[in-house]
């Protein structure tokens, strides 16, 4: 008879890629953006359809991404400068919560 042998079964941190530094960080410490069909949003859950893009919640990576390049190149879509400027507010504001939720 065969002894089952008991494995260091460990949760695994999903990773992903910041497009604005191009550096890995754990998924729940970046925010997603999403190309739906209701445009450019910030996914707040993680869980909406369409393609996403992660970034850090610094200025320099939200800086970066502003020339709209990178992130139209991430999402596979052409967004304009009104789309970056409503996009920057939101990802300002989702900053904003992240960091509140750190602190408590």
């Amino acid at each position: 008879m065969k002894r089952l042998q008991k494995t260091n079964i460990t949760n695994k941190v999903p990773i992903r890629t910041c497009i604005g530094c191009r550096s890995t960080d754990a998924k729940h410490g970046l925010i997603r953006l999403v190309n739906s069909p209701e445009g450019i949003l910030v996914d707040q859950t993680g869980k909406r359809d369409g393609r996403g893009a992660y970034i850090h919640t610094n200025h320099q990576c939200l800086n970066r991404i502003l020339d709209g390049h990178t992130l139209s190149k991430a999402l596979r879509v052409e967004i304009g400068p009104d789309d970056l400027l409503g996009l920057k507010k939101n990802i300002e504001i989702m900053t904003v919560k992240m960091s509140l939720e750190v602190a408590q």
